[in-house]
């Protein structure tokens, strides 16, 4: 399935397949899309950035080569939202497909748009260590960083424990990247086993 002209958003954290994700939205330009997903009931695409800052100058609708995000990210719906204490608007993006972009770019307002295709994933996460994951994953969300997702994440499912994960653990952006466009879920789940390995030699090496 296929889908043109969809909003853009990048971030320095990914998104996944069935995650939630709280936002605070302060840019004219995001407070625009914001409110055309509320008006027509559409979502918009998470990008992970590859370069750069969240923040950067619109270029003016200028389809560009060398887009500072990476081409895979994931479609998301606003599930909730409300205004903060401190005026900003909140709301909390639910991770819905996998999706590859094409034809990006940005328009006058700094808004990035792109055309999307749905991917497809396949197999399941296996048993293997799914005890152990689910107390890491426990451990991350009771850091007071963590507070704003805590009470929203669902440990339903190896696959959301497994996502989570990805979304949460101090892991390089490319490596997490990397599992995300990772179709098979198996395979998705020892690549998260081998990175979360890695990182346990750094930490007692």
């Amino acid at each position: 399935m296929s889908k043109q002209n969809i909003p853009l958003f990048p971030l320095h954290t990914p998104l996944l397949p069935g995650c939630v994700l709280p936002l605070q939205i302060f840019e004219p330009r995001y407070l625009d899309m914001v409110s055309q997903c509320m008006r027509t009931g559409s979502g918009f695409v998470v990008v992970l950035l590859n370069e750069g800052q969240e923040v950067q100058e619109p270029s003016g609708q200028s389809k560009v080569g060398g887009v500072p995000f990476f081409g895979t990210g994931t479609l998301a719906t606003i599930s909730d939202f409300g205004q903060m204490k401190n005026g900003l608007l909140a709301i909390t993006a639910l991770g819905q497909e996998r999706v590859e972009i094409s034809h990006a770019e940005q328009l006058k307002s700094g808004l990035w748009c792109g055309d999307i295709t749905v991917l497809e994933q396949r197999g399941a996460p296996s048993d293997e260590d799914f005890d152990a994951l689910c107390d890491l994953l426990g451990k991350l969300l009771a850091h007071e960083l963590m507070a704003n997702i805590r009470d929203m994440v669902e440990l339903s499912s190896a696959e959301l424990v497994m996502n989570y994960l990805i979304m949460l653990m101090p892991m390089p952006k490319q490596q997490k990247q990397a599992l995300l466009e990772t179709d098979h879920l198996g395979l998705r789940w020892d690549g998260l086993r081998e990175c979360i390995s890695l990182l346990e030699q750094k930490v007692n090496g």
